[in-house]
């Protein structure tokens, strides 16, 4: 049994998502004050249980392609979730989940490059949207 599965949690993490690329909509997005005192946004998707907290980094991508900076302007926007092993926090690779656009075509494109060495051939994966998130 995992921690997770005890204590379990509002707040999406890369687990959740594996090596998988998901489309979801955002349903909504609200601010939470975190124990160091600080706020940040979560967003809330449609049909999913946990919510993302939002980093500077991911509102960022999330303004660029809403074209807007008015979080309550966001609900709607279908967006991709990935898992990016590059994510940095502290000084250290600790990996962390990424937004991008949906493509036109409505599906996932391959994930960026990894920075470290693949022992096996890099499938891109297929669109999911059965997390149990």
């Amino acid at each position: 049994m995992k921690t997770g599965d005890v204590y379990g949690g509002n707040w999406l993490e890369k687990e959740d998502i594996g090596n998988r690329q998901v489309v979801v909509t955002i349903e909504s997005v609200s601010v939470h004050e975190m124990n160091d005192g600080k706020r940040k946004a979560a967003l809330h998707f449609v049909g999913k249980e946990k919510a993302l907290l939002v980093n500077v980094t991911n509102a960022s991508c999330i303004e660029a392609i809403t074209g807007t900076d008015e979080m309550d302007n966001w609900a709607g926007t279908r967006i991709v979730l990935f898992s990016d092993p590059s994510v940095m926090f502290q000084g250290k690779r600790v990996g962390g989940l990424r937004v991008k656009a949906v493509p036109s075509n409505g599906r996932p494109v391959a994930p960026p490059p990894k920075h470290e060495p693949v022992s096996e051939p890099d499938n891109t994966p297929d669109f999911d949207d059965t997390i149990p998130f």
